[in-house]
């Protein structure tokens, strides 16, 4: 047999490690039979520590195949890329900056550090139709069935690009790591390769594309890959819902061609969890997820969520999916528009009602309402009322160090979880009661609010 260990044919291994439980079980029983049946390019053994755990953990660090690390160092790229996109994502603004920086820690302390690691914190996203056409079982969005299309015609061209060029304008040269689906599919469209185009020539970037019918159009899905190629893109993805299309894509996609497309293997028999969002959560579903994270979510913008066809604008930020914030992630406020001047306008107006610095003096002040205070001797500390994740990398303000510590501020944790005085009153009730200026009241004050500790958003 001629050994080919491209990356491509390591990937394909391992999409197939993860969607079918039956090639699994070949491959640990008689990994020879499996070579015949499934005409893999290259002996299991040779890659045995990507797909056998204990093994891996067992075996010699300075003895490791070339394939593996090959493989481990594409992974370790790509990890690289989406925490570039997310340290890069920071606005020009320093409200916005501010804003979002507190959405992150927030989503630390609720999610852990290590799903929290996943989530990119986009500036924003666009929708080109209203709905979606396939209508997934799993939908973390519930996304409603296809009713619309934003086509490229002469005034939604214009639109279009003046909508690229403000959020360029109101956000900063990292509006370029936005995209265009949300609760879609974004091949509905038949522009959208027009639309992607534009995003290129105005932000600079090539946006990722997350389709679940690469193979309704094969040729078109080709061009789209290699136009994503030429403009320099980095990671698209093919959501896969059964095994039979599964092995579709493999016959009409090379392996080295998905080297850069990431499978998401959504398929019933698969390893892959499922977020306990949209459909799941609600119930709605008509399958059964073998495995469904609770505290979890799949939205990943911390920013402007815009749907063309309807011109409207959300301000959205992700969180743990519950029954206030069903789809995963918490909605701030929603805006409409009429033409770009209105949207530049409403851009500005969300920025300007939700994004402070700093705390206002008549701003109330709550703790989150999934954290608890505890008085402490010298201070209070702050604790999640249900943790969610065990880390050896705690959030900087919580399971420790999650302390204020100032002896005369032992007063401070308790009037906050109160809930019922404003920034002000609390600062005038330390500097008549305890002598603390009010500028070291606030600072402990804006310091909570700079971790994300304090409520803000809609009740």
């Amino acid at each position: 047999m001629t050994q080919t260990f491209t990356i491509g044919e390591t990937k394909r291994f391992l999409e197939r490690w993860t969607a079918e439980p039956a090639f699994k079980q070949l491959i640990v029983k008689d990994p020879e039979q499996a070579i015949e049946q499934y005409n893999l390019a290259f002996h299991p053994e040779e890659i045995r520590m990507l797909w056998d755990r204990g093994f891996a953990m067992q075996s010699d660090p300075d003895q490791i195949p070339r394939p593996v690390q090959q493989y481990r160092d594409f992974i370790h790229e790509k990890f690289n890329h989406r925490d570039l996109l997310r340290d890069q994502s920071a606005s020009s603004d320093p409200r916005i900056t501010a804003w979002r920086k507190r959405q992150m820690m927030r989503c630390i302390s609720q999610l852990g550090p290590e799903k929290h690691g996943s989530i990119v914190h986009a500036p924003f996203s666009v929708e080109l139709n209203k709905g979606c056409s396939v209508g997934c079982w799993f939908c973390a969005y519930s996304a409603p069935k296809l009713s619309a299309l934003y086509r490229y015609t002469p005034a939604n061209k214009k639109l279009w690009q003046d909508t690229l060029r403000i959020l360029r304008e109101v956000w900063g040269e990292s509006a370029k790591y936005g995209f265009c689906y949300w609760a879609t599919e974004p091949l509905d469209n038949p522009d959208y390769e027009k639309f992607l185009s534009d995003f290129y020539q105005i932000l600079g970037y090539f946006p990722q594309t997350t389709t679940a019918v690469p193979l309704r159009n094969i040729e078109r899905t080709k061009k789209l890959l290699e136009l994503s190629r030429q403009n320099k893109g980095f990671v698209e993805r093919f959501s896969i819902h059964t095994l039979e299309k599964l092995e579709e894509v493999y016959r009409h996609f090379s392996a080295d061609e998905l080297k850069w497309v990431e499978l998401v293997t959504q398929n019933e028999e698969s390893d892959m969890a499922y977020a306990n969002s949209g459909k799941i959560l609600t119930g709605t579903n008509t399958n059964k997820a073998q495995i469904v994270i609770n505290d979890s979510t799949i939205a990943c913008v911390s920013g402007f969520l815009l749907n063309m066809v309807d011109k409207s604008v959300q301000l959205i930020t992700p969180c743990i999916s519950t029954s206030r914030w069903p789809k995963g992630y918490i909605i701030y406020d929603e805006v409409h528009f009429g033409s770009a001047e209105e949207l530049r306008e409403v851009l500005k107006q969300l920025i300007e009602k939700h994004m402070p610095t700093t705390l206002g003096r008549d701003q109330r002040v709550q703790f989150r309402p999934d954290l608890r205070m505890q008085v402490e001797r010298d201070g209070f500390s702050l604790h999640l009322k249900q943790p969610t994740y065990t880390s050896a990398k705690p959030h900087p303000f919580l399971n420790s160090p999650a302390r204020i510590m100032h002896p005369r501020l032992s007063d401070l944790g308790c009037l906050i979880a109160l809930g019922n005085m404003t920034a002000g009153e609390m600062a005038l009730y330390f500097e008549e009661k305890e002598f603390i200026s009010p500028a070291e009241t606030f600072h402990c004050l804006n310091t909570l609010f700079s971790f994300g500790l304090l409520k803000e958003g809609p009740d």
